[in-house]
């Protein structure tokens, strides 16, 4: 009989109960039970993990196996190294004793000295010798056995060296003289022709040699070795008594190596212990350098970890077995609570809950019983909380410090849509209250500022009708403008149609104050306010992509301020700063509106002309018009600070035509220009031609060339001698020359300025000075008390510690600093002349003497006559060339020579090429001559041995 509809059936606890969709009762039998389930689960958890522990123990193996395998080829590696820098190091010492000329002699005159050093010298070494070609050794830091020469000729490593005719590495060999297991390092001997005529060699005692530094203190289980490609034992790190020398090739260990060459290995040593090895061949020689590391020492953590996670996988099983037993004995007891779960439930307890627990059956009803409680609950509680949520909602949106607009979609399609809700932030930043903007469109924000091109990208999103983000200019009720970010979102029905548009505009207008700041701070001069370099490329390149595509010239203006480094100097760089800002103004009063005035840095300006037509005459006509503009107008008076301050610039002008132009190029050229402009005396304007570029390049490919030559010694110093007005030497001046080996021949006047302005000079002139003082030394060897002149530069001649640098070069050389002139150009003596006198005075006081050289034709002044320690005048060649028939230039070396009389100085003549011009000189009590009349420059070598041989003669006959 089944039960009455409304009413529940318990059954008893030997049957499980099922509800049917029906809400009966029935009965479900099964064939399993929870016990045998229970069970089951346990099996399928412990096997895996059994499996697992087993492969994570093989995987320990293998991996402390592979760690130890690197770590022997590190040693191995380390092991080369090693090796490879000792033979590199003995082939480096042998070819330099096999070049000494008492080694390479095979005359039997004797042994070189430096098989008595050897031993002192090469300790790491057992012995030195050198064998003839016959095979005998003839020399030997070892005394021979019998003390007789003794024969190598039928050596392994003999026969290799004379047959390789280099350096080689012997095998292991018994050496005859030392009597020790040695590997003779052979290196072949060559008399002049070429020819070998014996070897040297230095035997490497094996048993005492340190494969690697530190071996000794590696633990007993590793061993380092090396071996030879037949599989003889050349080294080994220890116990190598007795056992160097030996053939090891049947060892299992030695077949791997010498079949594999190079890798790791596992096998059984020579000394019957199982290794993991590692090996690689020695560059340079047949040998290997083997490592190895007892197996029994690389495997012990892996078998101790195997033997604890054997104990510890046991007693685990173990215990998982013992909890199923006691789980499956307490898994009735869920099974009553179900039960009187239910009972509440079913009396109208709807906080009871069923817990989850049981057979299969008991769970499904529980969880059925639950989900009917939970959806009773669910509709009580889902009023409840989408009031509150609602609430919450309101009141979040209220308080939002962004602004929050929502618009009704339905007119968005032909216009915008009309508002339906503001937040109260939208009456805080916008100023219009909420009743004010009810129903009118959110353009009512938009201005004049209000980009069209981001007002029609929203549109587009409108009619799209998906989710965007803007960002644009709004108004204010009282017509603020302020920045907004916009995020629009579409809010759509159940059934997917839109209905309201939400807006979340968030105030960005201090960002974009600040990234306006950092654009200005990026893009233009913090002093000037002018665009500065990254702006203008950018500029040149839009004007060079325009004049390339519209074929319109444009021109760049190069502008450089003299001597603005005066005004630093004497006024400070505030002065200075306030100077550049004064130019700036002059300089933007002066441009056309659609030009570029920038800043580069420094006092360099530069000015960016476009749209000048299509003539390349006019637009340059133009440019140099503008060009000169710049220039007058910078050169009027400038006020700072209500004082007066005058300046002029240099300026460099190019054309910009497209093409294959670029940015780095236009500045290139314009800056060549204006320093063309420099050179031609300052504020003027120079226009770029190829040409300047031509001497620019040939300039920077000298002052290449220039350093290679100094590092390469491939300046001559050449001596040009003076002569009196009786023909006699009374002095000489050393010259520097210099022979390219493509250019030939350079002329100093080409690279003498190359090297002022590089700093090269430094360099050149510390070594002239050396070759000037070697050579005094050695006229003062043979009592020949005859001057040199030695030019010095006004850069070197400022250089800190230069006096110091001449007094090291005197006191190294022993040069007589009375026998050595200075000479210097008039040049130095323009700045800081009380510095120059200072040191002048402290060279002086060593006996070196001064001469100003070109005198006339630089800054000449009777003052600094007076002022300096003057030993000489040199009267430039260009007042004497074209004497006596040219009247100004007689006068004028009259007049010197005159002055110098009374200054009671000595006037040396340049130039002096005709027999006239040294009579005019003589007649006028001139006291040196120099020119090519009398003698032409040579090389310091033939004009040293020259002299030295005409005071020999001379002494000879003053002798006789």
């Amino acid at each position: 009989m089944l039960p009455r509809a409304g009413m529940i059936h318990w059954p008893s606890r030997a049957t499980a109960p099922y509800i049917s969709s029906e809400g009966y009762a029935v009965r479900k039998h099964t064939n399993w039970s929870v016990r045998r389930l229970l069970y089951s689960l346990t099996a399928a958890a412990v096997i895996p993990a059994a499996l697992l522990l087993a492969f994570s123990v093989w995987n320990q193996y293998r991996t402390d196996e592979q760690e130890a395998a690197r770590s022997a080829y590190s040693l191995a590696q380390l092991t080369a190294d090693n090796m490879e820098g000792l033979l590199a190091d003995a082939s480096y010492v042998m070819s330099k004793i096999a070049q000494r000329p008492g080694v390479r002699n095979d005359s039997g005159q004797g042994c070189d000295q430096i098989f008595e050093q050897f031993k002192d010298l090469y300790p790491q070494f057992s012995n030195l010798s050198k064998a003839d070609r016959t095979g005998y050794i003839v020399c030997s830091a070892m005394d021979q056995p019998r003390r007789t020469a003794t024969f190598v000729g039928d050596a392994v490593w003999y026969k290799r060296v004379f047959s390789a005719k280099k350096f080689t590495v012997g095998p292991p060999y018994l050496g005859p003289v030392t009597g020790r297991v040695v590997a003779v390092l052979a290196h072949p001997l060559f008399d002049d022709a070429g020819n070998m005529t014996g070897s040297i060699q230095m035997p490497l005692d094996l048993v005492r040699l340190r494969v690697v530094r530190g071996a000794e203190k590696l633990p007993e289980s590793t061993l380092i070795a090396v071996i030879d490609s037949k599989g003889v034992l050349v080294a080994r790190s220890r116990d190598a008594e007795g056992r160097v020398g030996k053939n090891l090739s049947d060892s299992e260990a030695v077949k791997i190596v010498l079949s594999s060459k190079n890798g790791t290995g596992r096998a059984e040593t020579s000394d019957g212990t199982e290794r993991v090895f590692g090996f690689l061949p020695i560059p340079g020689t047949d040998w290997f350098a083997v490592a190895g590391i007892n197996t029994d020492t690389v495997l012990f953590s892996a078998r101790q970890a195997a033997m604890r996670n054997l104990v510890f996988g046991g007693l685990t099983l173990l215990l998982v077995l013992l909890l199923a037993v006691y789980v499956s004995k307490r898994i009735s007891r869920p099974m009553v609570a179900v039960q009187e779960a239910a009972r509440k439930a079913a009396a109208g307890d709807l906080d009871t809950r069923v817990p989850y627990s049981g057979p299969l059956e008991v769970v499904d009803f529980a969880v059925q019983f639950n989900y009917m409680l939970d959806a009773i609950r669910n509709s009580q509680n889902k009023l409840a909380d989408a009031r509150s949520e609602l609430v919450l909602l309101g009141t979040c949106v209220k308080h939002l410090t962004d602004m929050v607009i929502i618009m009704n979609a339905q007119h968005s399609v032909t216009a915008w849509p009309p508002i339906v809700f503001v937040n109260d932030a939208f009456e805080d930043i916008s100023g219009y209250a909420r009743s004010e903007v009810l129903g009118r469109p959110s353009s009512l924000l938009h201005g004049p500022g209000t980009s069209q091109e981001v007002i029609a990208r929203i549109h587009a999103g409108l009619l799209a009708q998906v989710a965007f983000r803007e960002e644009l200019i709004h108004y204010t009720r009282g017509g603020a403008q302020f920045w907004v970010e916009l995020d629009m979102i579409p809010i759509r029905s159940e059934d997917g149609v839109l209905t309201h548009w939400v807006s979340i505009e968030r105030d960005v207008s201090v960002r974009k104050q600040a990234e306006q700041s950092i654009h200005r701070l990026a893009y233009f001069d913090a002093l000037t306010d002018l665009p500065n370099r990254p702006l203008l490329m950018s500029r040149i390149d839009t004007a060079l992509a325009a004049a390339t595509r519209d074929g319109l010239l444009g021109a760049m203006l190069f502008i450089d301020l003299d001597n603005f480094k005066n005004i630093n100097d004497a006024r400070g760089h505030a002065v200075g700063d306030a100077f550049l800002q004064v130019v700036a103004q002059r300089l933007t009063g002066v441009v056309r509106p659609q030009d570029t005035l920038a800043r580069l840095g420094g006092d360099e300006f530069v000015i960016l002309m476009t749209g000048m037509g299509s003539d390349e005459l006019a637009g340059a006509s133009m440019a140099m018009a503008t060009a000169r503009t710049v220039r007058e107008a910078l050169a009027r008076p400038f006020e700072v600070n209500g004082q007066p301050y005058s300046s002029t610039a240099s300026i460099g002008v190019t054309l910009l035509r497209g093409g294959g132009q670029s940015a780095h190029d236009l500045l290139r050229e314009s800056d060549t220009a204006m320093y063309r402009a420099k050179k031609s005396g300052r504020n003027h304007v120079a226009f770029f031609e190829q040409e300047m570029q031509v001497e620019v390049e040939f300039r920077l490919a000298l002052e290449h060339d220039l350093g290679l030559a100094i590092e390469r010694q491939q300046m001559t110093v050449h001596v040009q001698t003076q002569m009196d007005r009786d023909g006699r030497p009374a002095g000489a001046e050393l010259l520097l020359r210099w022979r390219h080996p493509d250019r030939g021949y350079v002329s100093p006047a080409q690279f003498i300025p190359i090297a002022e302005d590089s700093g090269l000079i430094l360099s050149l002139g510390a070594w002239v000075l050396e070759q000037g003082c070697v050579a005094l030394a050695r006229l003062k060897d043979v009592g020949c008390r005859l001057p040199l002149s030695i030019n010095v530069s006004p850069k070197q001649y400022r250089q800190p510690g230069f006096v110091d640098q001449v007094k090291e070069v005197l006191t190294r050389t022993g040069a007589p600093a009375a026998q050595l002139i200075f000479e210097v150009t008039e040049s130095l003596l323009i700045d800081n002349l009380d510095e120059v006198i200072g040191r002048m005075n402290e060279l002086a006081a060593l006996g070196i003497r001064f001469s100003i050289d070109d005198f006339g034709t630089g800054y000449s002044s009777l003052a600094y006559l007076k002022r300096l320690p003057l030993h000489e005048l040199k009267i430039d060649k260009s007042f004497v060339q074209d004497m006596p028939d040219d009247s100004d230039d007689t006068a004028i070396v009259k007049m010197i020579l005159s002055m110098a009389r009374h200054l009671n100085l000595h006037v040396v003549a340049e130039g002096v090429e005709t027999r006239e011009q040294a009579e005019f000189l003589i007649a006028n009590q001139c006291h040196v001559m120099q020119g090519y009349f009398y003698s032409r420059p040579e090389p310091i070598g033939e004009w040293l041995s020259a002299l030295l041989e005409r005071e020999a003669v001379l002494a000879a006959g003053a002798g006789s």
